[in-house]
């Protein structure tokens, strides 16, 4: 028996190690093991090179703990769950979730989380002790055994809670930790195994060894190199030794099988793999990125020549988007850098990089740190300046601390005459910052930076800090641009250039055009390696599709957008998606899931500086409360959101129909006339044709009786433009109650019913109620039979029995009291009451059903 707490070569033990008397001292050790639970906690891994091993000892430990009638629990590390945050947890504790119940408040809404049982964001720092206070509560009537068969392969989350149990198991629990796996685990008593033979491998291993030189040279190229091709007649031993196969019209060489080429590397000494990678390297066919992958491992000392092909792959696959693979090469290019300036500096750039990793923050942290031990001025850097930022937004979500350190870093960069990616990327950080923050000091500071530097920029990204930080200034000549850079997309391979376009699309309402070429970057993309950028593209997909009107795309966007948001810890990338989901829940009449994203929201953002959510919410919240007929509150709320037009504001003209609606509705005429022209002149209708289509609508919703129907129908005539959205239908909504005002039944009919259609495709219920309501009175407009009420009026009976004024009624109904006054006038003769008091006793008796 070997118990251990580090690794050990088990290359060359005995197979089954025995004690004289046939005992078997691993077996041995796991029924004492097991034994210990009735008394105490503990933890163990069975390590061993071959699964069976492993695996008779676990099933050998489940056994016994049954016999003992303990709890016994199994699940497997998967690696197709290993990128799902706590999978292996989850399965561990599934049976022991009736205890939650007794845990402390907190800690049962962090487990629940982690477990998949409630949403939110916590960290493995909360839920490793709420895991050890469940534990420790099931366990204190009957010990339990948790058998993790495959702890190498279970996901990072749980293996960092299960780290932190297994020491602790002993003091405050009587629960077993068995998992199996290869080598040691921090925390856990290790009990190795002795190698098993391979047979198999030992065979391939002569084969192997009797072929000349030469032709190992080439296997040992083969398994080294990323291509297959270019080998010739170097190998035709190998082939005709059964070793490798060749596919002749493709000229490519494969190994037989994976343990062929498992068999080449581990019979060569690190000096012969060098020497491959050498050659590999100097091959006329190698391309460049396989030249620096070959010369990088081929060095064993700083090479600056190295270091300089790796940076430059690192920045090639930063171009792609690949930002985990640019990190990597950026730090193989500081170690192998010769001047200690230049490590530093890639050591910085490799940090810059790495913030934009979900989960990043340590290595971040070690790479600045060990860059300024060779320079402390490099702290001073753009790049290390960008790795701080970036670690804070996408971290913790300090908008106002990343602000500081962007604007600090780009000043003392113009000091030391930095330009170049870096500086692109900190206005680019700055103008998220900027549009996150939503306050005018932080815009003006902004502008201040771009004026000085917009030669040093790209030019897609100076478009999107145009239309971004001040849309209503965006001229023709540079929304020309914009829609030239729009078209030239599908034919656009650089992600950064495709998202950027993108970005300035969104600031003014143009997105339309760039959602294919979004799709195939983020369909192309890995979130978990590119980081933020990805993200960003996928709540952009989501918005554009809730604004266009296919809602059930845009909640399926926005949900896998907050999802990933979650799984790789960046909570301020989940907003955009929740202000979409908020803005559905909103239409829908989901009014209480509005309520709790409306809460998380500011409980979450406002604190830190994100006051991007007041407009969101607002937005949200003021569409809700006009989707309940609750017009005075639709005005309170939107009103500090949606009004003025700033020329910074890029929210208020997606409120623009809302707003004038709840004016309107609650008989505040002179004030939507206002807005309607300060929309105008602010440059709105000009942003996007979608834009104009709104402002359009509002014209004529704000418009005098004589010029309304002129102006309805100029909006309304396209019929391409906007149609089956949410927008048209609502105009279509406001047409046809102006034309059953102005008691023309049959136009209005035809109109109610083309937006009762669409709300009800969208799911808008109340909405699709309202132009239900609104064509039932047509009916009513026609005829109605002496003694009966019309639809409208009994709904205006309906509501005044219940207790609302004139004043209120119009609101809900989006008619003047005066109206609803004419409305009662007929309905006491006709009902036979006198007050109002009397209503409710009528109506009950007129809707009472006549006898037999």
């Amino acid at each position: 028996m070997t118990l251990v707490d580090h690794p050990l070569d088990l290359t060359r033990r005995s197979r089954r190690p025995r004690h004289h008397d046939g005992r078997d001292p691993h077996a041995e050790a796991v029924d004492k093991f097991v034994a210990r639970l009735s008394r105490t906690g503990d933890a163990m891994i069975v390590s061993a090179d071959r699964g069976p091993a492993r695996t008779r000892l676990l099933d050998r430990a489940m056994a016994a703990a049954e016999r003992s009638a303990f709890r016994v629990v199994r699940t497997a590390g998967l690696e197709f769950e290993a990128a799902l945050p706590y999978a292996a947890l989850n399965q561990l504790l599934l049976p022991f979730l009736e205890h939650l119940r007794v845990l402390p408040a907190a800690q049962r809404a962090d487990l629940s989380v982690a477990l998949g049982l409630a949403n939110g964001i916590v960290s493995g720092d909360v839920v490793a002790p709420a895991a050890l206070t469940l534990l420790a509560e099931v366990t204190r009537e009957q010990p339990a055994l948790l058998v993790l068969d495959g702890l190498h392969r279970a996901d990072p989350d749980s293996v960092a809670v299960l780290e932190f149990l297994a020491p602790r198991l002993s003091v405050l629990t009587r629960a077993g930790l068995l998992a199996a796996g290869f080598g040691p685990a921090p925390g856990f008593r290790t009990l190795v195994l002795p190698a098993q033979p391979h047979r198999e491998a030992d065979d391939l291993l002569r084969r192997v060894g009797r072929l000349p030189v030469e032709t190992r040279r080439a296997l040992l190229e083969l398994a080294l190199s990323r291509t297959r091709t270019g080998f010739g007649e170097s190998l035709r031993l190998a082939r005709m030794a059964g070793l490798i196969t060749v596919d002749e019209p493709a000229g490519t060489v494969s190994f037989a099988d994976a343990m062929t080429a498992t068999v080449v590397l581990q019979a060569s000494t690190s000096e012969e793999r060098r020497q491959a990678h050498r050659r590999l390297a100097d091959r006329p066919d190698t391309d460049v990125a396989a030249r620096t992958h070959h010369l990088d491992q081929a060095t064993v000392g700083p090479d600056e020549e190295v270091a300089g092909l790796l940076e430059g792959a690192g920045r090639a696959a930063l171009a792609t988007g690949d930002a985990v693979t640019a990190a990597a090469a950026l730090v193989r290019a500081a170690y192998a850098s010769v001047a200690p300036g230049e490590r530093s500096r890639r050591l910085a750039e490799a940090a810059r990089v790495k913030a934009q990793i979900p989960g990043a923050g340590a290595e971040v942290s070690g790479l600045l740190a060990e860059a300024r031990l060779t320079d402390p001025a490099v702290v001073e850097s753009l790049a290390a300046v960008l790795a701080r930022a970036n670690v804070l937004l996408n971290g913790i979500g300090d908008v106002r601390g990343a602000h500081r350190l962007l604007v600090a870093g780009i000043e003392e960069g113009d000091r030391r005459g930095e330009r170049g990616p870096a500086l692109a990327e900190a206005v680019q950080n700055l103008l998220l910052v900027c549009v996150v923050g939503h306050d005018r000091t932080m815009w003006d500071q902004f502008d201040d930076i771009l004026a000085r530097h917009t030669d040093d920029l790209p030019r897609e990204l100076v478009g999107a800090a145009t239309t971004l930080a001040r849309p209503g200034t965006a001229s023709p000549a540079v929304l020309g641009r914009l829609d030239d850079a729009i078209r030239n997309l599908n034919d656009e391979s650089s992600p950064n250039t495709v998202f950027r376009v993108s970005a300035s699309a969104y600031g003014v309402d143009r997105l339309s055009g760039c959602c294919d070429a979004l799709r195939r970057v983020v369909a192309g993309t890995d979130p978990e390696k590119a980081g933020t950028a990805v993200l960003t593209g996928m709540m952009m997909l989501a918005y554009e599709d809730m604004r266009a009107g296919r809602w059930q795309l845009a909640r399926q966007e926005a949900g896998e957008g907050v999802r990933l948001s979650r799984k790789i810890r960046m909570p301020l990338q989940e907003l955009p998606g929740r202000y979409v989901q908020a803005i559905i829940h909103a239409a829908t009449g989901e009014y209480e899931e509005l309520r709790v994203l409306d809460a998380q929201a500011f409980q979450w953002g406002v604190p830190r500086g994100v006051n991007s959510v007041r407009a969101h919410m607002g937005h949200a919240t003021g569409l809700g409360a006009l989707s309940r007929g609750d017009y005075e509150e639709a005005y309170a709320t939107l009103r500090p959101v949606a009004a003025p037009f700033d020329p910074h504001d890029r929210y208020a003209p997606w409120m623009l129909l809302d707003f004038v609606e709840a004016c309107m509705s609650t008989l505040r005429v002179d004030e939507a006339r206002a807005h309607v022209a300060a929309a105008a002149d602010a440059g709105v209708p000009r942003l996007s044709p979608r834009n104009a289509f709104i402002h359009a609508g509002v014209s004529a919703m704000v418009a005098s009786d004589d010029a309304a129907d002129a102006l309805y129908t100029a909006a309304l005539s396209d019929g391409l433009v906007e149609a089956g959205t949410f927008h048209r239908a609502r105009i279509e909504l406001s047409y046809g109650r102006w034309l059953r005002r102005q008691r023309r039944p049959r136009d209005a009919r035809r109109l109610l019913r083309e937006a009762q259609s669409t709300f009800q495709r969208l799911g808008a219920v109340p909405w699709a109620n309202r132009a239900g309501a609104e064509l039932d009175a047509t009916a009513g407009t026609r005829s109605g039979e002496a003694g009966k009420l019309t639809p409208q009026e009994q709904v205006v009976a309906e509501l005044a029995a219940a207790g609302l004024t004139n004043k209120q009624i119009g609101e809900r109904l989006q008619v003047s009291h005066r109206t609803i006054g004419s409305h009662l006038a007929r309905v006491f003769p006709k009902l036979g009451v006198t007050s109002r008091a009397a209503l409710r006793g009528a109506l009950e008796a007129a809707n009472r059903p006549d006898p037999d």
